[in-house]
């Protein structure tokens, strides 16, 4: 009788061990998964959101001279965008239509369209975060779990991610000025929730080494939030230039 009693308390603690870890195998979905390819399938929720807002941070060095920059906006998929914000003391109004951005003349009010979105090299880094990700993930050269921090309460798992310095340099770099940039250093860092995927933060750091016109920094942090809500819509302007 005490034997099976035994067994029994046994049996209930294996059980209970096996839930155990059964549970947190499912609740870490991190689990067998590399860095790199937790970029990649977060990058991948993400276009699968039909709407977001998000609140843009920058700060733009050139030639040791700070340029704040500060954006709040919403994006609606696939590939339409509207930020609203404050670059150097002046309202600007931004919209993007697949490759196409539409910005308002601070000083005349009106509508210039454009496929550059007016900084440059920074063109590609200030696109929706997905467009952004999904150019990234080629050319990712390392990547780690870093300690896991909440974002406004969510779990989230940090992952730092480095690109290769020349390829990053041909995605940002273009036309005659290029061959004057001697390096291009880059760090990005992810914010994803544990449970969802979704990206929550990401962070930008990225140095240009260039010879002809000096040094040229970005540092940028980009929230993420409001996924899917109903309000979150991208109402173009009916005076946009066709």
């Amino acid at each position: 009788m005490r034997l099976n009693r035994v067994k029994l308390y046994f049996i209930i603690i294996m059980i209970v061990i096996t839930s155990a870890i059964y549970v947190i195998s499912c609740g870490d979905k991190f689990s067998n998964l590399q860095p790199k390819d937790s970029i990649i399938k977060a990058s991948e929720k993400l276009k699968l959101v039909k709407s977001y807002r998000m609140n843009i941070e920058a700060v733009f060095t050139i030639k040791e001279v700070d340029q704040k920059l500060s954006f709040t906006g919403e994006v609606q998929n696939p590939n339409m965008m509207h930020l609203n914000g404050d670059l150097m003391g002046m309202n600007i109004d931004i919209y993007q239509k697949d490759n196409s951005f539409y910005i308002k003349n601070p000083l005349n009010g009106k509508w210039v369209k454009t496929d550059d979105f007016a900084f440059g090299e920074m063109n590609d880094i200030l696109k929706t975060p997905e467009k952004t990700l999904e150019k990234l993930k080629d050319i990712i050269e390392k990547a780690e779990y870093l300690n896991d921090e909440k974002v406004k309460g969510v779990d989230c798992k940090v992952i730092k991610f480095v690109p290769n310095s020349e390829k990053i340099k041909e995605l940002l770099i273009e036309g005659t000025n290029a061959e004057d940039v001697d390096e291009v250093q880059a760090v990005y860092t992810l914010w994803v929730g544990k449970k969802d995927f979704l990206i929550y933060k990401m962070k930008v750091d990225i140095l240009i080494k260039d010879n002809s016109s000096g040094n040229r920094a970005m540092n940028m942090t980009v929230d993420l939030f409001d996924f899917n809500k109903k309000d979150v819509v991208v109402n173009f302007p009916t005076d946009l230039p066709k």
